[in-house]
């Protein structure tokens, strides 16, 4: 893609906070985080807040979970995959869902983790499987290396 204007050092260290908050233990979305190779998220969590929430109420303890519907906070997600080529995008706006850690994040993991399952170049079909082993079975390895003997 062609640049934006944006300082790279800049970009990197966003990128970087967004990989931390999906696969770093103490990142607010790790609980949700794609565990099955090689596919890979980022992302950043987010809440709107639907009413104040007062000293009191925070003194008081306020339970956000019991809170009536209406009262709860929105919940946002914003990632992309994989992490270190990017090809996908998405986000997602779960009204009412307290936090984007535990209900917006887990559509976007969802929807990411579809997408690239089905990109094709991070796939290998089993015809693209079988050329490779009859090429590697008729010889056209011969003289250099395939590693199985190292």
């Amino acid at each position: 893609p062609p640049p934006i204007g944006l300082d790279p050092a800049h970009l990197a260290l966003v990128r970087r906070g967004m990989e931390e908050v999906v696969n770093n233990p103490h990142g607010t979305a790790y609980n949700v985080r794609i565990t099955t190779p090689p596919y890979s998220m980022a992302g950043k969590t987010g809440t709107a807040q639907v009413r104040r929430t007062t000293a009191k109420m925070r003194a008081e303890g306020v339970d956000v979970f019991k809170l009536p519907w209406k009262f709860r906070d929105h919940a946002l997600f914003v990632g992309y995959g994989p992490i270190h080529k990017p090809a996908y995008a998405a986000a997602a706006i779960v009204e009412h869902g307290i936090e984007g850690a535990l209900t917006a994040a887990p559509v976007v993991r969802d929807v990411l983790l579809a997408a690239m399952k089905r990109d094709p170049r991070l796939i290998r079909t089993i015809d693209e499987t079988e050329t490779g082993r009859k090429k590697n079975r008729s010889g056209e390895n011969r003289g250099g290396t395939t590693g199985e003997d190292e």
